[in-house]
């Protein structure tokens, strides 16, 4: 017979080890915090990363969905610090992809998306040059077996989606469906997914590849399923049915993925409101893990937003999981622990604790707060460094008002859209082609100037005056502009003439010098309007330039910095920048030219008052002529004839002893 004594005792022990199973096996049941506090702990967590990582990092998959999480987070929240932190990255690594344009590996292609995100606020050509010509070269390839892990469905399948919203052709969304489907349904034999009718698991998850599919099987013989890996596929799934049509066919099976995997991870969840790094077996390096319980949280959270899940159902999940992270990944100083490092399999990377963190964790967890905010009650806080207001809506005026003819996917309007690259021009087929344009009201002008395709030597009129009929009729006293003879290649070409009123302008190319084909391609054209050119003064500015880099301007060669670090660049010879002295005092007695890296650069100078003398080359004009240089001196120097030129143009047309295709000048200095 037990004493009293021992049933006391038996009793205390039984309520101490039911205290200590609750504290360790709490459930997290707490409802979601308001809409403010979501986002202070989103400031928290990103402000840390970005002091703590003043150097941006690489363009490369992990540090790309760190700023995936980033961008999204600004679209939710438009705090200016998180933007232009993703702009200076992508300008770091000049809207460039790891390994080149001519990649197909996924993990190189996440970049992209960030470089779309920044397109879509200030729509330019040129920030999705590469990640479109590299997707480009996917969809023009017979190749379905690129993506033969299933990371690659969140790094690659948002850039195809995007890319054929941007550039309204399904063939972007075809070639997605076509890697898509060899990956879920073929890759390894039976395909990634565990129930796709090759495999009948039961339970609507993926294998990371196919090395961890059976007969691999965790130690308690389970299926490896890794969850990162599971929630790069569900996020990814989120990203595609943002973007796609809904009338396109395959919405739907990419929407039921979304669907099926959400239930079987539900009953997956920790109690604590994470998932373990393997999703079947709690003892395969089983604990708490930030980055796939993040892609989750964001994944079931769009559900409910969108009606796709049933909120009494998926609510409390959510619930949980958010507020798991941040009682126990969010650190007081913002810090983000219990994320799994790089690796593929669950054991990666091991062992996982609250000081591991890494940069894709931290976009995991921003994305997941871009969904779970709009769960929550209260009001949206205001960020603390709102962006300047948008601009002004653009003026209706000018506008094209009729055209000879127009090539489908290349109309006249792409001749005023402001844009003077060659993917956004008018183009017609055969000479000669017109277009009027209408600038709304009376406009005081005195010069044009003409961006052609492929920098071709167009020949042309143009016909200006307040009278529509005297432009359509080419009355004569509307001639303004004869290029009938030109064979001109320099871009921009200019024309002036003297100050005159005019509303109605008419472009006419006649023929072309030097370009045997039959197309009229014109990229952009402008009126300039009287008194527009600078006035005169002592500052100096850059008139115009044949090209530059992003990040290393034209304006740079007359910034004062002779450095290697404060240069001009631009791909390919010959290059050329046009500089106004303004109004100088003196002559100018002499030219002194820094290189970078000290290289001898071949080069050739004009110098005049007249600006079309040395947009022309005048002969008149000349006063250096360095082709044939060979030294590396720095700086070179030359001496002049004394004169007070106002406008100076620099032609780099070759090299000796560099060997590159890049010139690249730190500063040119007028000596007076």
């Amino acid at each position: 017979m037990k004493s009293k004594h021992g049933h006391l005792f038996f009793s205390i022990h039984l309520v101490v080890a039911a205290f200590f199973f609750t504290l360790f096996n709490q459930e997290v049941k707490a409802a979601l915090p308001e809409k403010s506090d979501i986002v202070s702990k989103m400031v928290l967590v990103n402000d840390y990363w970005i002091n703590e990582n003043a150097d941006s990092g690489d363009n490369k998959w992990a540090r790309a969905v760190y700023f995936i999480g980033n961008m999204a987070m600004y679209d939710m929240y438009p705090d200016s610090k998180y933007y232009n932190y993703a702009e200076a990255w992508a300008i770091r690594w000049n809207w460039e992809l790891n390994g080149g344009d001519g990649v197909t590996h996924a993990d190189d292609q996440a970049a992209g998306q960030t470089y779309i995100a920044l397109y879509k606020y200030d729509p330019q050509p040129y920030k999705i040059d590469h990640i479109q010509t590299s997707i480009t070269n996917m969809v023009n390839s017979s190749n379905v077996a690129d993506w033969w892990w299933i990371d690659a469905l969140f790094m690659a399948m948002p850039n195809f989606v995007e890319l054929g919203n941007i550039n309204f052709d399904t063939a972007f969304h075809d070639k997605m469906w076509d890697l898509y489907e060899w990956t879920k349904y073929s890759q390894g034999g039976s395909g990634l997914y565990s129930d796709n009718g090759n495999n009948n698991e039961n339970d609507f998850l993926w294998w990371r590849d196919k090395n961890q599919r059976p007969p691999k099987l965790t130690p308690a013989g389970k299926n490896v399923y890794w969850s990162r890996g599971n929630g790069w596929v569900i996020a990814a799934m989120v990203k595609v049915l943002k973007e796609l049509p809904v009338s396109d066919s395959r919405y739907e099976e990419y929407r039921q993925t979304l669907v099926s995997m959400a239930g079987s991870l539900k009953d997956r969840q920790r109690p604590d409101g994470f998932w373990n790094v393997s999703l079947d077996d709690p003892n395969d390096y089983g604990g708490k893990e930030t980055s796939g319980t993040a892609f989750f949280t964001y994944a079931l959270a769009y559900g409910i937003n969108t009606g796709i899940l049933d909120a009494a159902i998926y609510g409390p999940v959510v619930d949980k999981a958010w507020n798991g992270m941040v009682n126990d990944a969010v650190q007081a100083n913002g810090f983000l622990g219990y994320v799994q490092g790089p690796g593929h399999e669950p054991q990666s990377s091991q062992p996982v604790d609250v000081n591991s963190t890494r940069d894709f964790g931290v976009g995991a967890f921003l994305l997941a707060g871009t969904e779970v905010v709009k769960m929550a009650s209260g009001v949206m806080p205001t960020p603390e460094n709102p962006p300047p207001p948008p601009p002004p809506p653009p003026s209706l005026f000018p506008v094209v008002i009729s055209q000879s003819s127009e090539q489908v996917g290349n109309e006249a309007i792409n001749v005023i859209d402001g844009n003077t690259s060659g993917s956004y021009r008018w183009s017609a087929n055969g000479f000669p082609q017109w277009v009027i344009i209408d600038y709304g009201s009376n406009k005081s002008i005195d010069g044009t100037e003409l961006w052609t395709y492929q920098n071709r030597a167009y020949q042309y009129y143009v016909y200006a005056s307040t009278s529509l009929a005297d432009v359509e009729n080419e009355v004569a006293s509307s001639l303004i502009v004869d290029q009938s003879n030109n064979t001109l290649t320099s871009q921009p070409i200019l024309s002036s003439f003297a100050a005159l009123e005019a509303r109605y302008i008419k472009l006419k190319i006649i023929g072309a010098a030097g370009y045997a084909g039959s197309w009229s391609s014109i990229n952009e054209f402008k009126v300039v309007e009287g008194n527009s050119s600078p006035p005169p003064s002592l500052s100096r500015v850059i008139h115009s330039q044949s090209s530059e880099q992003t990040g290393n301007e034209a304006d740079r060669v007359i910034d004062g910095n002779t450095s290697n670090d404060f240069r001009w660049s631009a791909n390919g010879f010959p290059q050329w920048v046009i500089i106004d002295m303004g109004a100088a005092p003196d002559p100018y007695s002499s030219i002194n030219l820094w290189t970078y890296q000290n290289r001898a650069y071949q080069y050739i100078i004009w110098a005049s008052d007249d600006l079309l003398s040395v947009q022309n080359e005048d002969m008149s004009a000349l006063i250096i002529d360095r082709s044939g240089n060979v030294s590396s001196d720095q700086p070179i120097s030359d001496i002049t004839s004394g004169y007070p030129w106002r406008y100076v143009k620099l032609k780099v047309v070759g090299e000796y002893g560099y060997g590159g295709n890049w010139v690249s000048i730190n500063e040119i200095e007028m000596v007076p």
